[in-house]
């Protein structure tokens, strides 16, 4: 029987791993990462939505995570959202962690997909804004 330890221990082997995973993301590009979140090469510890946070440039990356959260819709790929809008925000260099936020509305979609999708639109277009003001 494996000791009592060594079963309760799922946090530090998660941390463990994850601090692996990200260290290996990190060493690819922005095209690369860009190129997995395209093809929905996600990992198990949503790695690669800190990889793309801290390598990505607002420009290149919106369009593609802009996207993955059009698309991904229902309860299976809520984790993905939240950390993918982290992402997006990082790289907006604005933090939301309000509960009635644009993150939140965008991520959560608590008030349904149509509201969802609409505040989507919304941070498209602040971005946008954003990315045109720094040409």
């Amino acid at each position: 029987m494996p000791k009592v330890s060594k079963i309760f221990d799922w946090r530090g082997r998660y941390e463990q791993q994850s601090a692996e995973n990200i260290h290996f993301l990190l060493k690819l590009s922005e095209a690369q990462l860009l190129n997995r979140i395209r093809k929905r090469q996600f990992d198990p510890y949503f790695s690669i939505w800190r990889a793309i946070g801290k390598k990505g440039s607002l420009e290149n990356a919106a369009p593609v995570l802009i996207k993955y959260l059009k698309e991904a819709k229902g309860k299976t790929n809520m984790l993905n959202r939240y950390n993918c809008a982290g992402a997006l925000f990082s790289l907006m260099g604005e933090k939301d962690y309000s509960k009635d936020g644009l993150r939140a509305k965008v991520q959560w979609g608590h008030q349904g997909e149509e509201a969802r999708q609409l505040a989507i639109n919304h941070l498209e277009e602040k971005i946008k804004g954003m990315v045109h003001a720094a040409d």
